[in-house]
Parts: structure tokens; sequence; C-alpha cells
């Protein structure tokens, strides 16, 4: 009898100190680093309700609605951050520090498929793009490098779309429409320089450590009338929906402005399109890039 009148005190007891001393859980946030030049997206292990980013100092983002356990943003961000988060069970708040990871590559495709390319506008319906971006994708599955892609996909009637790509812990696949990460309409047009420009300049990472690389993705027509595509020659990016294509002089523009104004270098210019390659196209570009990748001749698609 004792016993038990022990056992019920001790449990009481318990009961008491427990309510008393404060218990610490563990933060719900389980995102611990992401991979520079990715959108930034949370996972939390718990129902969550008020979500703010800093970076610094600075207050970046602020969530505050209804219970949540996943956040997508478009921000790309290059430094550590630090995340508050305030649970839905009994408000608790926590803060954490997420850590950035530098990739070893970064890989900018810029795809104008706004014209026969695109499925809907060929007669055998092959989607060219979207077979390369699968190639990647595989590739990426293979590589050991730490690798980003961001994909600008302009297309003929479907959708436009800024498409992101990584190898990071394991394959991540992110899609925006243009608007959502900051461009000014959602229709693109892949032949005007600003779009180029832009891409390039809010999506590349500064740091030259990253390996670089631009992939030029369209038809092309070299220093020579050899594409039975396009009606003149040092030009790529054929976009039917403006009618108008990118000449080769712009491109090399972009690419000085870039590095002059904002030191961004690319040490890989590849141009997955035809008759690209005729020394005097490579020598147009011998002060920017390091690696010139093309073809002399046509290719399939």
């Amino acid at each position: 009898m004792k016993r038990n009148v022990l056992f019920i005190l001790i449990f009481i007891l318990i009961i008491i100190l427990s309510a008393c001393i404060p218990f610490e859980k563990q933060s719900p946030l389980v995102t611990k680093e992401f991979l520079e030049g990715m959108p930034m997206i949370l996972e939390f292990s718990r129902p969550v309700v008020k979500v703010e980013i800093f970076d610094g100092n600075k207050k970046i983002y602020d969530y505050n609605g209804d219970i949540i356990y996943d956040l997508k943003t478009n921000l790309i961000l290059h430094n550590d951050l630090i995340i508050k988060i305030t649970e839905f069970h009994k408000s608790r708040t926590y803060t954490d520090t997420i850590k950035v990871i530098e990739p070893d590559i970064q890989f900018l495709v810029y795809i104008g498929a706004d014209n026969n390319l695109s499925p809907e506008g060929n007669l055998g319906n092959i989607d060219y793009a979207g077979m390369d971006i699968k190639e990647l994708k595989n590739s990426l599955i293979k590589s050991a490098q730490k690798i980003n892609v961001i994909i600008l996909w302009d297309k003929l009637k479907n959708s436009d779309e800024i498409l992101f790509l990584s190898n990071f812990n394991s394959i991540e696949e992110i899609s925006f429409s243009p608007t959502q990460m900051g461009f000014s309409d959602d229709e693109l047009s892949s032949s005007a320089t600003e779009t180029l420009y832009d891409f390039l300049e809010n999506f590349t990472i500064k740091n030259n450590t990253v390996v670089k690389v631009l992939d030029l993705w369209d038809h092309g027509n070299g220093w020579k009338d050899e594409s039975k595509i396009t009606k003149s020659t040092k030009e790529i990016m054929d976009d039917n929906s403006t009618n108008q294509k990118m000449k080769i002089k712009e491109i090399k523009e972009i690419l000085q402005k870039l590095k002059v104004e904002n030191n961004i270098n690319f040490d890989i210019l590849a141009f997955d399109a035809c008759n690209m390659m005729s020394l005097e196209i490579i020598y147009s570009f011998k002060d920017l890039v390091d690696y010139i990748i093309g073809s002399v001749y046509s290719i399939a698609g």
C-alpha cells in the first residue's frame, strides 16, 4: 500500500515539474542548406503559420497565414540566411540558420523555341527542347558535381517558363512563369536583346570560382548563308511571335556589358544551333569566353 502511495506521489511530482520546466522542442525546419542560384524552398516537419526570412539584418520575405508544411518562394539568394518560424501548436517560435552551398557548375540555357522547334510548330509534333531538357536531367543524375541549371524556355503556343534544375541532395525541378521571376510579361521574346540580358544579369552567379556555361538554343545561321531556315546570316534566336532574330554582334555586346558592368564572366559559350562555328563567330567572342562549343554544319532538329 505504501509503495502504491509513494509511486502515485512521485508520478504527480513529475507532472508538476514537467509543467514548470520549459521544454524546448526541435525546430520544425527540415531545410538546413540550399544551393546558390536555386529558388528558396523550405520544408517543415510540423505545421507552421509564420515564416520570416532574413538576409543579414534585412527581412526579405514574410509569410503569415494558413498552416503550411512547405514554402516555395521565387527568391534567388547568395548568402547564408536566418529563418524565423512560428509553429502552429502553441505558437512556438524558432530561429534557424540556413547555409548557402556554392555549385561547381552553373548552366544557363536560353531556349528559343517560339518556332517550328516546338511540337505544335512541326509536322512530327516533336518537342525538341523537351528532349534536350530530359537529357540534361539524366546528366545531372550521373554527375558527381554540384550543378545548378536555369532554363529560359520561350515556346510557340504553350506558356513560356523559367525552369530550375539541380542535383544537389536529390534531383530537384522547379518551374515559374516569367512574371513570377521578375520579367514584365509572361510572353517572352527570346530574340529581344533585353530578354537575354535580363536573364543573364538576374540569374548568373557572380562568383568566378563557379564554372559558368551559357547555352544558346535555337535555329542559327553563321557567317555564310548555309541555313535553309533563316534568311539572313550572322544570327540566332528565330522568334515567330515577333518575327525577329538576334544578331551575333548583339550577343557579343551583351556579354561585354555584363563583364564590364556586373563582373559576369562565362567560361563556356555553347551554340545549340546550326552553322555557328565559323572562324568569324569564334573570333567575335575571343575576349569574352574561354571555350566555344558548336557545330559548323546543320544539326538534327
